[in-house]
């Protein structure tokens, strides 16, 4: 089966809040060891010496046709996996004039110009696709205003589960079609150009030199870099105990931070469940309405059975970021919780919205089942295996869809 649909419904959100994370540290901003490297160690001492405050770009603001026309190409692209095509559809100087926008110093903007120039090698398609190119299902959204200014409003699904909302800033230089200068993601709460920025921190322990040029051994990410850089091999590795107690042991200032906070979480979901709810709950406290740690703490209560508390962590999230999809995940928990009529008008407002969406057939005959009416389950039955290819032997082996085994369409083939 090729959708969510397929995974047990207790670890489908495992790693949700942490998934946009993990593809962030793959292509190094968390950090900027690894893609970073080549440009800090080769290129630093000439881009120092020429470094200046990138001008940013004399933009114009794209009418609202030229948004949504930006916004379907780049869907189709995105359905089709032209990932060449993409990656074109960044503004690579734009970006880099946002993130050196509060670098005060050569070194420091030179900094900045290492670390776009190590993303702008993975491309643009890294951060849309989540580093499973082949694996989600992309959704146009449309037009939506954050902080007073309309953004392209994408959603991502995995099909083994998990979700991703991204918020692009586009705009057009004179001469040019509209760009993206920018993208807002849902699991790190702010744009990639912010996140990059707070990650250059962690860089300075990229070489020594590096370390005297950024100055002064007083400044803890100075001094304690090459903690922060050997915490994120250990994760690479799957060594994330020992990664975690040297996030662990890192300067308070260091640990409150926004990037060590997701790391330390990020590495406690590799460890114990124990572990890894205390590490949450940690941050969840000092970061209580950071949309990344709400994410979160839909994996911690749902991975502990606390479908209620699962729910209205998927309720405060729809306060700033409604959506169908969001609606059919809140009525998958308010089902476990046994808040059937809930998850009833859930299910009934996101089949108005979007009709199509598989979740919403797949939690609206879990529904069904919950309430004893199998005429309606096997309804929604037919439709998941004739209009979107479920596999009902593997839906059935699910915890929680056994019953789906007495209904009629149960036999039916897939076409």
């Amino acid at each position: 089966m090729k959708t969510s649909a397929n995974t047990d419904a207790k670890r489908i959100w495992i790693g949700l809040g942490i998934a946009f994370l993990a593809v962030i540290m793959l292509i190094g901003v968390c950090g900027g060891i690894g893609a970073f490297s080549y440009a800090f160690t080769k290129g630093f001492k000439r881009a120092v010496e020429g470094s200046r405050t990138p001008a940013e770009p004399v933009y114009r603001t794209p009418s609202d046709d030229e948004l949504l026309g930006f916004g379907q190409q780049l869907q189709e692209q995105l359905v089709a996996g032209d990932w060449a095509a993409v990656d074109d559809q960044m503004d690579w100087p734009a970006f880099e004039a946002r993130t050196s926008a509060a670098m005060t110093t050569p070194a420091r903007r030179a900094l900045a110009t290492g670390g776009v120039t190590g993303m702008r090698s993975r491309g643009f398609s890294v951060v849309m696709n989540g580093g499973q190119p082949n694996d989600s299902l992309f959704s146009f959204r449309g037009v939506f205003p954050r902080d007073g200014v309309s953004r392209l409003r994408f959603r991502r699904v995995a099909r083994q589960g998990g979700f991703q909302f991204v918020e692009l800033l586009v705009r057009a230089r004179p001469d040019t079609d509209p760009r993206v200068i920018d993208a807002w993601s849902i699991n790190t709460g702010e744009d990639l150009s912010s996140t990059l920025a707070e990650a250059l921190g962690g860089v300075r322990a990229a070489n020594p030199s590096l370390l005297r040029r950024l100055g002064g051994q007083r400044n803890p990410w100075t001094t304690h870099g090459e903690e922060l850089r050997r915490a994120q091999t250990l994760m690479a590795d799957g060594r994330a105990e020992e990664a975690l107690a040297l996030l662990d042991a890192l300067p308070q200032v260091m640990r409150d931070s926004r990037l060590v906070s997701l790391l330390r979480v990020k590495a406690a979901a590799a460890t114990a469940p124990e572990r890894y709810a205390a590490v949450l709950d940690e941050v969840a406290a000092l970061r209580p309405d950071d949309p990344a740690v709400l994410v979160m703490l839909i994996d911690r209560h749902a991975l502990a059975e606390q479908w209620a508390e699962a729910a209205a962590d998927i309720q405060r999230i729809q306060l700033f970021l409604p959506d169908p999809y969001l609606d059919t995940v809140q009525a998958r928990m308010e089902e476990r919780a046994g808040h059937v009529e809930r998850a009833l008008t859930l299910i009934e407002a996101a089949q108005t919205a979007e009709p199509e969406l598989l979740d919403v057939h797949d939690v609206r005959m879990l529904i069904a089942l919950r309430q004893g009416d199998m005429a309606v389950a096997d309804r929604e039955l037919g439709i998941l295996i004739r209009r979107f290819n479920v596999n009902a032997e593997q839906l059935a082996a699910m915890d929680g869809y056994a019953q789906i085994r007495a209904l009629p369409s149960f036999a039916t083939p897939a076409p």
